[in-house]
């Protein structure tokens, strides 16, 4: 009797102890950012940037984020993205040159979509890398609900497929890179006003 109470108790003891907890995994979705992943799934941002080896916040559509923190919990909070957050990234790059297709990586010189891109990813939001996608990201508005921060888009190329991105900043300005590098624009000009197609808001 003694010896099977021993290893019955053995055999439970040896049932709780926990093995090696398998990483979940996440995959990026359009609109995701490193704080929403983390606050749905009960970890940090920090966390998970060890955890994958991140040296940015930047991630992308279909990327294999681990999760290790714990159980995905329901109504997680979104990250704020603020309208003076937004401007005041944007900003900061007026006058960095503009290059057509610039990778994502770089922050000396940008296309339309890298710099939008860029700037929202600062802000710990992952948008995609060109601007008819982008577009398909967010909230629309309507232009006389314009927001700063908000994202504008025009069409440039005479088919009506947009083409073009940018940050609205107030007053009917945008900062956008173009030729001539980062600089501010108006959306109504001459020039801007007849290609606007749409807006959008990322919070």
């Amino acid at each position: 009797m003694k010896k099977s109470l021993i290893i019955a108790s053995f055999v439970l003891g040896t049932s709780l102890i926990a093995g090696p907890v398998s990483a979940a995994t996440h995959t990026v979705k359009s609109g995701d950012t490193l704080s929403k992943i983390a606050n749905t799934h009960n970890t940090s941002v920090s966390q998970l940037m060890r955890d994958n080896n991140l040296t940015s916040t930047l991630i992308f559509p279909n990327q294999k984020v681990k999760v290790n923190g714990g159980s995905a919990v329901k109504g997680a909070a979104s990250p704020s993205v603020s309208s003076a957050g937004v401007l005041g990234v944007a900003k900061k790059y007026i006058g960095a040159r503009y290059l057509y297709g610039a990778s994502p990586n770089r922050t000396d010189a940008f296309d339309c979509s890298s710099f939008t891109q860029q700037v929202y990813s600062e802000m710990g939001v992952s948008l995609p890398r060109t601007s008819s996608a982008q577009a398909a990201v967010g909230t629309t508005v309507s232009k006389s609900n314009l927001q700063a921060g908000d994202l504008v888009f025009f069409a440039t190329g005479g088919t009506g497929r947009i083409s073009h991105t940018a940050v609205y900043a107030g007053n009917g300005q945008m900062i956008s890179a173009q030729n001539g590098g980062v600089q501010y624009a108006s959306i109504n000009s001459s020039y801007w006003g007849p290609k606007f197609v749409t807006a959008k808001r990322v919070r």
